[in-house]
């Protein structure tokens, strides 16, 4: 496991920079398609990502990546009851609007310049959270390639979004 603080920049044989590693559930349930070798990035060290470090300030050296995976918490934290769920013990999720805005817009940035194209998921979460057309809107330097609706595996009825992205402005 490398952290952050390290000076070693990740480059070569990786195909994908998953940026929200959690529990790798993507992955395991086969959610998306093969694209090669993973890295797996997460600011928890309890999850066992292969690099520990924030999503928002990637320790990547530019253009390193073909994909980057973003699966960002859905919701907003609900103090009441959020850590009451199933859920909430198994997840986290963010503790203000502005916490999630400024991750967007970190993420945003972050991600483009390492690397060609992103694959975002989302899923509505009501009165939590933020729709899908709000939040594309915040990831303004891509360009929308494909939406996949696919069914909800997990704890809500909701639909999952996999919105494939390209750089806009680079060759990508």
């Amino acid at each position: 496991m490398w952290h952050h603080k390290q000076q070693t920049l990740f480059t070569g044989k990786y195909n994908v920079l998953d940026i929200t590693a959690g529990y790798r559930y993507l992955w395991k349930m086969k959610r998306l398609p093969e694209l090669g070798d993973v890295l797996f990035l997460d600011k928890r060290e309890e999850v066992k990502p292969d690099i520990v470090a924030d999503n928002e300030h990637l320790p990547i050296k530019d253009n390193c990546f073909k994909y980057v995976v973003y699966d960002p918490p859905h919701m907003i934290r609900d103090i009441g009851t959020f850590y009451k769920t199933h859920f909430g013990n198994r997840f986290w999720a963010f503790e203000s609007k502005n916490e999630m805005l400024k991750n967007f817009a970190n993420v945003n940035r972050e991600a483009y310049r390492v690397a060609e194209n992103m694959i975002f998921k989302w899923s509505e979460i009501k009165k939590r959270g933020l729709t899908l057309d709000e939040v594309l809107k915040l990831l303004d330097l891509w360009e929308i390639v494909k939406i996949d609706k696919k069914k909800n595996l997990g704890y809500t009825k909701n639909p999952v979004y996999y919105v494939w992205l390209r750089r806009k402005g680079k060759d990508g």
